[in-house]
């Protein structure tokens, strides 16, 4: 079970944050890449297509999730396969530089 924060300015709750900006550190895709189970800090993974598949923990409940996913591990192991499969479907770079290429009209 990896435990995956985030740093406060890059939580939408953040006042400092504008509505549009998305920010995860990059141990979000490096672990679902690595083909690992991780509790995230941010609810908006949803918006890169790994909804369901990286769990969501705050410091209200941290040790309640992790004990549920050490305790339940077909479902950890299901959900990590799942979201490694989304992230080489979406977040290669590869397909980034297509986006970007896509982008720029070129």
């Amino acid at each position: 079970v990896n435990v995956n924060f985030h740093y406060p300015d890059q939580r939408r709750e953040n006042p400092f944050n504008s509505m549009f900006r998305k920010d995860f550190n990059g141990r979000v895709f490096e672990i679902a890449m690595s083909g690992n189970f991780q509790i995230c800090d941010i609810q908006h993974v949803e918006e890169v297509g790994l909804v369901g598949l990286i769990a969501h923990g705050d410091k209200s409940n941290w040790l309640d999730v992790i004990d549920y996913y050490i305790k339940n591990e077909s479902e950890r192991i299901k959900m990590a396969t799942k979201a490694r499969e989304q992230c080489l479907k979406l977040h290669t770079w590869e397909m980034r530089m297509k986006g970007l290429i896509s982008i720029l009209g070129l």
